[in-house]
């Protein structure tokens, strides 16, 4: 199997996961519909927009370099 098919194998598989566990607590506390998973989407979206540079930055080990340097 290719890479590219596994990836997307993969990520299909992790936004059902998510889906499934979003759907599970939008159901057990009661709230439904369309307006409950636009705020957890949203939600989802400014996390991951306020920590996804410095996750990165942690990840690739790297620095800010001077004009000298």
């Amino acid at each position: 199997m290719g890479l590219q098919l596994r990836l997307y194998l993969l990520l299909g598989l992790m936004f059902g996961i998510l889906y499934a566990v979003i759907l599970a607590i939008s159901s057990v506390i009661g709230a439904g519909g369309f307006a409950i998973y636009a705020v957890i989407a949203v939600g989802f979206m400014l996390l991951q927009y306020l920590i996804g540079p410095s996750f990165v930055s942690r990840i690739m080990r790297f620095k800010y370099v001077s004009e000298k340097e």
